[in-house]
């Protein structure tokens, strides 16, 4: 019999190998291309360039917001990384190394709980899953979320309390709201055990100094906007960038993370808090049960506990749903499969069916295919395909290391990244957090606007003695084929930007047809015009 399973183990493994490998095939497009990346990827890794080239980025406000917005342990440790390894590749690189850890850790996870096939089972549904298989996303600091969260469960089962503790550091330090639910697990684990050392004191004054800088920011950044503020700001609304008011409520958010490993988002709904009540009978039915209620239990209990905590003290601790979309889907994952697993090898046993753990292995990934399809979908939060662009990318690179562009806020998020030059104000620069910054963001996408849809030239000579920008990036589509959409940009702006539309045609705007000797650039789809030239002879 053991024979058996140890044959049938081999080839479910085997088959869930060959599965990845099939995968990965398939998100190859994605994976290997160099100008496909995920979305805060163009805000929070382009700082890294700054290792190879400290003239990069000179005395820019977005350059220093960023890095201010991102754990400083993050750069520090990646530094040397990106010394050596451009820091687009360095992203994706450790977005798979991070995805490999999870994996890795879930096999281990699903063993010392039922065997290998459950740990097998796991990381197959984690890869089915585009959602899960995403969360590390683009080896950003919230991608060390998931990969702390799961070798912390993993060293709570097997009592290893220097594991769980440099889960919750190195996590908490690269992806601090991570801590907000890793931290006080831990705490309430050690104390119940009794088993503090000088180690925690030693973690304890290291996550002192990677907060540090992040709670005292530069007073040019300002403060964190109060509720009461963000309730009477547009851009917190619906139709803006950062539509999170009004915050949404933790029971309709707890079921869809929950469940989002199990089932696709068109069969959430009542079958959701189904799998949610069969999950929860894991904590019943698992091995060790003791030890799977802290693993387990305390990290799905302080994130429900942080959601409401963030709620109450908005935004001071981040977005709140951010205590819930890195714990819940993986915690939901393992109690789910444990429950299913516990239940449907119970009613094989009593059905006297040999190999009852390697037929329930079976059965839930086959509904699993069944109920979500191949797997083979979603773009592991690949999505900002800019490869038309390339072009673009690379003349904007040889412009000079001071340059200063504006335009389109959506594309300017991607000459930092891809042409390691500055920018006026982007769309990823454009986050109402913080009070002094976003005043004068707000300012910036102001002018930006009014020079982009000037009608005349005094209007973008006083823009470019204003600013200080060098050159503006025109997308053609906007005074031809879609000058004439509602929905230009993200609200309070849209309206604005249609008001200085009004009812002119399109040839009446000074960038519909910019003079020929300021145009250096034109691919067709993007202009790029050097204001010296407008006004010089």
């Amino acid at each position: 019999m053991k024979a058996g399973q140890a044959i049938g183990g081999r080839l479910l493994g085997a088959g869930v190998v060959i599965y990845i490998f099939c995968f990965l095939i398939y998100q190859s497009p994605k994976i290997f291309d160099y100008y496909r990346v995920s979305d805060d990827t163009r805000q929070q890794i382009y700082p890294l360039y700054l290792a190879s080239d400290g003239q990069l980025f000179h005395n820019d406000l977005l350059t220093r917001y960023f890095r201010s917005h991102t754990p400083p342990f993050y750069y520090y440790a990646h530094y040397p990384l990106a010394w050596a390894i451009d820091a687009v590749v360095l992203s994706k690189v450790l977005q798979f190394g991070l995805l490999a850890v999870v994996l890795v850790f879930l096999y281990r996870i699903g063993v010392f709980l039922h065997g290998g096939f459950l740990g097998w089972t796991l990381v197959f549904l984690t890869v089915h899953s585009p959602t899960l298989a995403g969360l590390t996303d683009g080896g950003l600091p919230r991608g060390w979320a998931v990969p702390g969260l799961i070798v912390f469960v993993w060293a709570v089962l097997g009592e290893r309390q220097r594991v769980a503790l440099a889960a919750t550091l190195v996590s908490g330090l690269f992806y601090p709201p991570i801590f907000l639910v890793l931290g006080p697990s831990y705490a309430v684990w050690t104390v119940l055990r009794r088993a503090w050392s000088k180690w925690d004191l030693i973690a304890l004054g290291v996550l002192a100094l990677g907060f540090w800088p992040m709670v005292f920011r530069d007073p040019e950044i300002g403060r964190i906007v109060t509720l009461e503020q963000a309730q009477r700001m547009p851009e917190w609304q619906i139709g803006s960038r950062f539509p999170f008011l009004p915050m949404p409520s933790l029971i309709s958010l707890f079921s869809r993370n929950f469940v989002v490993g199990h089932l696709p988002p068109g069969l959430f709904g009542p079958w959701a808090w189904l799998l949610v009540a069969v999950g929860l009978s894991a904590f019943f039915m698992a091995k060790e049960r003791l030890r799977f209620a802290a693993a387990v239990g305390l990290p799905l209990g302080f994130s429900l506990v942080m959601f409401e905590v963030s709620r109450l003290v908005a935004f001071r601790l981040h977005i709140p749903d951010r205590n819930l979309k890195y714990t819940i889907p993986f915690l939901g994952l393992i109690l789910i499969t444990v429950a299913g697993f516990g239940l449907i090898s119970w009613l094989l046993t009593k059905a006297r069916v040999p190999g009852s753990a390697g037929w329930t292995a079976l059965l839930v990934i086959v509904s699993s295919i069944a109920v979500g399809g191949s797997g083979f979908a979603g773009n592991l939060n690949l999505w900002a395909d800019q490869r038309f662009a390339w072009k673009l990318y690379e003349f904007v690179e040889r412009l000079p290391k001071d340059a200063l562009l504006a335009g389109p806020p959506g594309e300017m998020d991607n000459i930092p990244l891809f042409s390691r030059r500055k920018v006026y104000v982007s769309d990823e620069a454009n986050q109402p957090l913080y009070d002094r910054y976003y005043q004068e963001i707000r300012n910036r996408l102001t002018q930006v606007f009014k020079a982009y849809y000037a009608t005349d030239l005094p209007v973008v000579a006083d823009f470019r003695k204003e600013t200080g920008v060098d050159y503006v990036l025109v997308r053609k589509e906007d005074f031809t084929h879609r000058f004439r959409r509602t929905r230009c940009y993200y609200e309070p702006y849209n309206d604005y930007i249609l008001s200085l539309k009004g009812d002119r045609p399109a040839g009446d705007f000074f960038f519909a047809n910019p003079p020929g000797k300021a145009v250096v650039y034109d691919d067709g789809y993007f202009q790029v015009v050097d204001l010296a030239k407008l006004t010089t002879p």
